[in-house]
């Protein structure tokens, strides 16, 4: 099934408004992370002596294990808008599995998401929307419009944090977990946003039949403004498929190598590429399309990224298909990251 979006952006007097329909079940890492944040500080005091001068001074610089330095980069990324948070989620799984499995089989449990996300109830997911509002005026502007959602004759509104919490009560999944998700993301009746400024909610209503043909969005003093056309495409497959398969190595500023900690993800329309360690396989009837590769990277104690697009398999082999040039991929250094940092 495909949300082929018709209109999914606009911009009023100044306010970008942005909707995206989502799987509920991406948000699980989100909620997750959240919800192990704890507010307590830990406090440090200046003296004003010598001594405790000396003892600054005799401190020395700690290196970051490579675990944390990973997620380091994998957040810098994100920050500086290098990755979405789609690429980010995956990036930080694979490094977490990789390096800490106890905590990998903890923080991706299934009991934990059932315990931390607060649109599944009753053993369903609620069918969920992004909205991002974007005040690019120079002033703070309140949010009061009420949001009507229409699809196969059926009219939806957000439903609130309250109907939320008596539901989950109901079905005894309610915990303080699901109320810190819900005060942090979910949509509130009327909210100020400030000027210059971002915000991002979520918004659910009961589950859609997604049979039907399209999902409109309305605010209340704006008419229509956001449709979604959807699409299904079912079919049985019972074919032998043939790929061939091309070695990868990633150029570190001149350096080629295999030999960095490297977290590729690929992106392509088409389901057959494959990323297995250092070998890309791709299906011989898809040689001729394009994907994307991106990857995180420790090497040399440094953090790089790279994203090469456009990236077609037919390109890599020799006319009479029996031979394969390497792919290879360009990495940029991430010079803010150090690996060492003082005590």
């Amino acid at each position: 099934m495909v949300l082929e979006p018709t209109i999914d952006e606009v911009l009023i007097d100044g306010i970008n408004y942005k909707i995206t329909p989502i799987s509920p079940e991406e948000l699980n890492p989100l909620f997750i992370k959240e919800n192990s944040l704890n507010g307590k500080f830990n406090y440090s005091h200046y003296e004003k002596n010598r001594k405790s001068y000396f003892l600054k001074k005799r401190k020395k610089k700690r290196e970051k294990s490579d675990f944390e330095f990973l997620l380091e980069g994998a957040s810098w990324l994100l920050n500086n808008d290098i990755i979405n948070q789609a690429e980010y989620n995956e990036l930080e799984k694979r490094i977490i599995f990789t390096y800490d499995i106890n905590e990998a089989k903890t923080r991706y449990n299934t009991d934990n998401i059932v315990l931390s996300n607060p649109y599944y109830i009753n053993f369903r997911y609620l069918s969920v929307f992004k909205i991002e509002i974007s005040n690019t005026t120079n002033k703070t502007i309140l949010f009061d419009k009420d949001i009507v959602i229409t699809t196969g004759g059926n009219v939806y509104t957000p439903l609130s944090s309250n109907f939320i919490i008596r539901e989950l009560t109901r079905c005894n999944l309610m915990n303080t977990e699901k109320a810190f998700s819900l005060e942090r993301n979910n949509m509130l009746n009327e909210f100020y946003i400030p000027a210059q400024s971002k915000i991002i909610k979520y918004f659910s209503i009961m589950p859609i039949n997604y049979n039907n043909d399209k999902i409109t969005i309305s605010f209340s003093d704006l008419g229509k403004l956001f449709e979604w056309k959807i699409t299904k495409d079912e079919k049985t497959i019972d074919e032998t498929y043939t790929f061939y398969e091309f070695q990868t190595y990633w150029d570190y500023s001149g350096m080629t190598s295999q030999m960095g900690e490297e977290f590729s993800l690929i992106k392509s329309d088409s389901p057959f590429v494959y990323l297995n360690n250092d070998d890309i396989f791709i299906e011989e009837n898809n040689l001729a399309n394009g994907f994307e590769i991106f990857t995180l990277s420790l090497y040399n104690d440094a953090i790089y990224y790279g994203r090469t697009s456009n990236i077609k398999g037919h390109s890599f082999i020799k006319s009479d298909k029996n031979k394969r040039e390497n792919i290879y991929l360009k990495m940029t250094k991430a010079k803010e990251l150090k690996k060492k940092v003082k005590q």
